[in-house]
């Protein structure tokens, strides 16, 4: 048997060993950078729905201001058909105080706090329901924080696994090659 038919098995063996181990390692760190990466694509989207909370809260407000605008209109254009009809009824000469006029009049007060508060109601259902959007954006970027961390976490501990298999994978080796280098005649040995 020649030394090269000894060497060469030792050599190969431990080739494989440090292949094993490099590739373990890089294994890691890749899991470790992967890590990263899910953290902080968890808080984009956490921060990404925090705007676009803000944006339904701020429409929210927008609708209810127009809601009370509309309700102000409906006000003023009940008054001018109210005057308009206090001026037809005393135009016909029917008194301020006749039963018609009077329920006219009741009439067109009730029809106008009806269009009033109907604008107003219209405008706060609105308005809640982009709240309660905002508040759903919120959660789910929460939700998409949450999964991303739990996420990182998995790929840190499949890291950690990658460089447990590295010190393994080198005292395996390492352990194969004492086995068989302890074994060599004499001659063969180095050193």
């Amino acid at each position: 048997m020649s030394g090269f038919e000894v060497i060469l098995p030792l050599v190969l063996s431990a080739a494989s060993t440090i292949v094993g181990t490099v590739s373990a390692i890089r294994q890691g760190q890749a899991q470790r950078i992967a890590a990263q990466t899910q953290e902080q694509a968890g808080q984009h989207q956490r921060q990404l729905a925090e705007r676009q909370a803000q944006a339904l809260e701020l429409k929210a407000g927008q609708e209810r201001a127009v809601s009370q605008r509309a309700a102000i209109e409906q006000r003023r254009r009940g008054a001018l058909v109210s005057s308009r009809a206090q001026s037809l009824a005393a135009a016909s000469g029917a008194g301020a105080l006749d039963p018609t006029v009077v329920g006219i009049m009741g009439d067109l007060e009730t029809e106008t706090e009806i269009r009033t508060l109907t604008a107003l109601y219209e405008g706060e259902e609105t308005a809640r329901g982009l709240e309660y959007g905002a508040l759903l954006e919120r959660a789910g970027g929460e939700g998409q924080l949450f999964a991303a961390r739990a996420g990182a976490r998995a790929s840190r501990a499949a890291a950690d696994r990658s460089f447990l298999t590295a010190g393994g994978t080198l005292i395996s080796g390492g352990a194969s090659l004492y086995d068989k280098y302890s074994a060599l005649p004499t001659k063969f040995k180095f050193g």
